[in-house]
């Protein structure tokens, strides 16, 4: 649920005046690089891509205290203001919107950072500033303000006092009333969709946003809620599904819920549950190899009432991993450790495949389990920034030519 201010909707009325913009951009530019009897040089081009990629590395270096080289991406123009300001200090900052501002040629640039501010404690901060492109790239327009983000010191530039935060947060905290923070699906079969609620009240009558704040990629939940936001009442709830395939056994998710009414937010912890059958078990599942590491133990189960006899392991990539010792017998109830090697071939970062472990023959319906495994595993981080898909599609509409009344 990534926030892309007015471009999430994108009115025609400003498709046309992106495309506008950009081509008095490089006409501009065009005409100040051309002379008589002197062929032009063709002006470099204004890129969403590039617009987040100097965006994000200007919060980098603010994020550092590398106040100096982050002073190259603002504009000449603004740069005074800039040197003055202060800066609370932050983390993890992440693009999380673009806006266009009709036809002045800027990106009103959003950026989400984790900061403390006493007495509140750790929350998460939304800033937003505007960049222009001019002579072939984009630069950070400073406005004149003390502060960047708030200091917990009373009321700053950017929000309300840690007072008026608190006794918002507490408004939103005493109006919403969850039955369990817990939801529960209950016993499913591994692959299958496994179905929970998070059943709620909300006095009255407007409704809350609400979101699910960093969610490892590796976890396959969704929420099926329209508009994303809670609506008043008693009896609702929050449908939420698993995909448990990469599952076996008891489980126990821990969620972050981040619940927002106007420009304040609160964070609750929430867990989805419950029981994933399946008549072989393996442990740990999915698997990650960090870089360096080329071998794991792993501890493989039989649930069921039958002797289940593994015979072979292959990868759904055809590289080769060993498992050994193979082929492995495993009577009603009992475990065994095996060995699994990574192929010595595979460099790149965060390599997925899945090894299946085929029996010999079905067992409850079953003739096989799927192993995930990623290899060189590096963590991500941060929230959810922009992803390339969306800025194709800002890219597009940027492109459409004006439509003539």
């Amino acid at each position: 649920m990534r926030n892309l201010g007015k471009l999430s909707i994108f009115p025609l009325g400003l498709c046309c005046g992106l495309a506008l913009v950009i081509f008095l951009l490089l006409a501009g530019e065009l005409a100040a690089q051309s002379s008589p009897g002197k062929k032009p040089t063709p002006p470099a081009k204004p890129s969403l891509d590039s617009l987040v990629e100097r965006a994000s590395s200007y919060w980098s270096l603010l994020e550092k205290g590398s106040k100096l080289e982050a002073l190259k991406y603002v504009v000449p123009s603004s740069r005074e203001y800039f040197t003055v300001r202060q800066i609370h200090p932050f983390r993890n900052p992440r693009v999380t919107g673009l806006e266009l501002l009709g036809k002045s040629g800027q990106v009103r640039v959003s950026v989400t950072v984790d900061t403390t501010l006493p007495p509140v404690g750790n929350m998460n901060w939304q800033v937003s500033e505007d960049w222009t492109f001019t002579n072939g790239n984009w630069f950070a327009v400073v406005q004149n303000k003390q502060f960047l983000l708030p200091t917990g010191e009373g009321r700053t530039a950017t929000g309300p006092s840690p007072q008026e935060l608190d006794q918002r947060q507490n408004q939103i905290r005493t109006a919403l009333h969850f039955e369990s923070q817990a939801a529960d699906f209950g016993t499913v079969k591994r692959g299958e969709t496994a179905v929970a609620e998070l059943r709620y009240a909300l006095d009255g009558d407007a409704p809350f946003d609400f979101r699910f704040k960093d969610v490892p990629p590796d976890v396959p939940i969704s929420c099926r809620v329209r508009d994303a936001k809670l609506k008043p009442g008693k009896n609702q709830s929050v449908p939420l599904e698993l995909s448990t395939e990469n599952y076996n056994g008891q489980i126990q998710i821990p969620l972050t819920m981040q619940v927002k009414s106007s420009d304040v937010e609160v964070l609750y912890p929430i867990e989805i549950r419950g029981m994933v059958y399946s008549p072989v078990s393996v442990t740990p599942l999915p698997m990650f190899f960090a870089r360096e590491e080329k071998q794991k133990d792993v501890e493989i189960r039989n649930n069921s009432k039958s002797e289940i006899r593994i015979v072979s392991a292959t990868s759904e990539t055809g590289v080769t991993f060993v498992v050994g010792p193979l082929p492995l017998v495993l009577p009603p109830g009992g475990q065994a450790v095996v060995k699994v090697q990574t192929p010595s071939q595979i460099t790149q970062s965060n390599y997925r495949d899945s090894i299946t472990l085929a029996f010999d023959k079905a067992v409850d319906g079953v003739s096989s389990v799927p192993v995930p495994v990623t290899v060189n595993y590096v963590r991500p981080t941060g929230g959810p920034p922009l992803t390339q898909k969306e800025l194709e599609e800002l890219k597009k509409k940027a492109q459409q030519p004006p439509v003539r009344p």
